[in-house]
C-alpha cells in the first residue's frame, strides 16, 4: 500500500475553502479554527496508515509536518494580525504582530488532539457507555462551539 498524502491539491483546497469563508464574512480566526483541525486530523490519520515505527516521535512528527505543510501556505492569503506590545524587550520595547489565522488554526489542530481525551473522560462518567460515533460528534462539537465563540467575541 503506497500513500502518497498532503498533495498540492489538498493544501489548494484547503486555501480555497479558507478564503471562500473568508469572503462570506467568516472571522479568520474560526477559518484557521477548521483549517487547522483538518491538518491535524490528516496528520493523525497519515501517521495511522503508516504500518511500521521508523524514527522516534514519529507520529508526532507527521502531525506536525502535516499541520506546517497546510497552514504555512494558506497564510499569506489570510491577512489579518493583531498587535502585542513587549514592554521588557529592548529601551522602548517592541510590537509584534500575531497572525489571526495562524492563532485559530493552533486553536483547532489541539481541540482535534484534546477531543479523544475528552470522550474518553465522558465515557467514564457514564460507566463505560458510549453513543454511536462519539468521538466524531465531539470532535465536530467541539469545533463548531469554538467557532460561534470566535465568531460571537470578535
Amino acid at each position: 500500500l503506497v500513500v502518497k498524502a498532503h498533495c498540492p491539491l489538498c493544501t489548494a483546497g484547503a486555501i480555497a475553502v479558507g478564503i471562500g469563508t473568508y469572503k462570506l464574512g467568516i472571522s479568520t480566526e474560526a477559518v484557521g479554527i477548521g483549517i487547522g483541525a483538518f491538518a491535524v486530523a490528516l496528520g493523525l490519520w497519515i501517521a495511522r496508515i503508516i504500518p511500521k515505527k521508523y524514527i522516534p516521535f514519529q507520529k508526532e512528527v507527521i502531525v506536525v509536518v502535516s499541520f506546517v505543510s497546510t497552514i504555512l501556505p494558506v497564510i499569506p492569503f489570510m491577512k489579518s494580525a493583531f498587535p502585542v506590545y513587549i514592554s521588557f524587550l529592548g529601551d522602548y520595547g517592541t510590537t509584534i504582530a500575531i497572525n489571526r489565522f495562524l492563532i485559530g488554526s493552533i486553536i483547532g489542530g489541539l481541540l482535534v488532539i484534546i477531543a479523544p481525551l475528552v470522550s474518553r473522560n465522558l465515557s467514564r462518567l457514564a460507566n463505560g457507555k458510549r453513543i454511536p460515533f462519539q468521538g466524531m460528534i465531539i470532535t465536530i462539537l467541539l469545533l463548531l462551539v469554538s467557532m460561534l465563540i470566535i465568531e460571537l467575541i470578535v
